[in-house]
């Protein structure tokens, strides 16, 4: 589902999906009109971040008791299928996954890298001095270069920057909006 094999190895898999079936349930049953709220853009966002707020938790949770997690974005590469597997109907949506299990107790374990604080928190006003943000991108992609080498004896060493740009460059899940359309979002 999720084509990253990792996910087949582990404990679990959560899949996290935003449900508004029930909603669309009191809708039809009351005789009133709730799909603005559930079908629009902030019904979307609100959804989106209710569930992100719910898995949050749980890794946070599963982190503590010592367990591993990925959360695994790649689910949305075949929305149907996943749909179809779990028989979700109308008004629901597969937002992501999450594989939960014992971490690995050799070097290949260590945790990937993450943006340092300093580089995604602002305090009163957003920080838009490029040639900070250049400099901090680039000690960055110095650290996450060499946690690749480090962790593949020197057969990868791409940087964080070129990551971004290779993803955020290629068009990727184009028929998102219509896979939301199908599951009753984004209908106004």
């Amino acid at each position: 589902m999720s084509g990253q094999p990792y996910v087949v190895e582990n404990g679990y898999l959560l899949v996290f999906v935003m449900d508004y079936y029930r909603h669309a349930t009191i809708n039809d049953d009351k005789k009133v009109d709730m799909s603005v709220s559930f079908e629009s853009a902030e019904g979307l966002l609100v959804g989106a971040i209710d569930v992100a707020l719910v898995a949050q938790n749980i890794a946070v949770t599963a982190e503590d008791k010592g367990y591993g997690m990925v959360y695994l974005g790649s689910l949305r590469n075949d929305v149907a299928r996943v749909k179809d597997i779990l028989g979700l109907p109308e008004h629901t949506f597969p937002l992501f996954g999450m594989a939960l299990g014992e971490p690995a107790d050799d070097e290949n374990g260590e945790p990937k890298p993450r943006l340092p604080l300093e580089h995604i928190f602002h305090q009163n006003k957003y920080n838009s001095d490029k040639e900070r943000q250049r400099q901090e991108i680039e000690a960055f992609d110095q650290t996450v270069s060499e946690y690749y080498r480090n962790r593949t004896n020197g057969e990868r060493s791409e940087t964080w920057s070129d990551q971004i740009a290779g993803f955020m460059s290629s068009k990727q899940r184009l028929e998102m909006l219509e896979q939301l359309n199908k599951s009753g979002f984004i209908k106004q």
